[in-house]
């Protein structure tokens, strides 16, 4: 009988990501987030530093890049309408929602992050080709607030 203990276990590479009324997310290969800064205020009271008080200030949560597989022309068409949509200043539909999944070996998801309020500020895409190796599209966001 194999031993199932450690299916739970997070591996690298497995994921999935779901931009939100994007069917181009089923073909993302690669996911990075920025690590979220929070800055420190320094309200130290008196003459001495020795006695030092600090408080959080302005968190900032950074980009996340989104690699996506290409393996016809129009299969990232909805990325490009989020982009276009965003270029002509359509307010309703410039921001949308990322969410990100760990998985585990059976790709269930055991973790789920929320990139809300995410707004394209890159998209790079690499020219289509036929040859063996994978086209890529790379969209670069900027994260408004991460939830768990």
């Amino acid at each position: 009988m194999a031993d199932t203990t450690h299916d739970k276990y997070l591996e690298n590479g497995r994921f999935k990501v779901d931009v939100a009324g994007c069917s181009s997310s089923k073909y993302a290969m690669a996911c990075t987030i920025d690590p979220m800064k929070c800055e420190i205020i320094e309200c130290t009271t008196g003459d001495t530093l020795d006695y030092r008080r600090i408080k959080p200030g302005a968190t900032s949560f950074g980009t996340a890049k989104v690699t996506f597989h290409v393996d016809a022309a129009t299969n990232n068409k909805d990325l490009h309408d989020w982009i276009e949509a965003v270029r002509k200043g359509d307010k309703a539909n410039t921001r949308k929602v990322i969410t990100v999944d760990l998985c585990d070996r059976k790709m269930n998801s055991v973790r789920q992050f929320h990139l809300n309020d995410c707004f394209p500020i890159e998209f790079v895409q690499s020219e289509y080709t036929t040859d063996t190796k994978a086209n890529e599209a790379t969209l670069t966001v900027q994260i408004g607030y991460v939830t768990f």
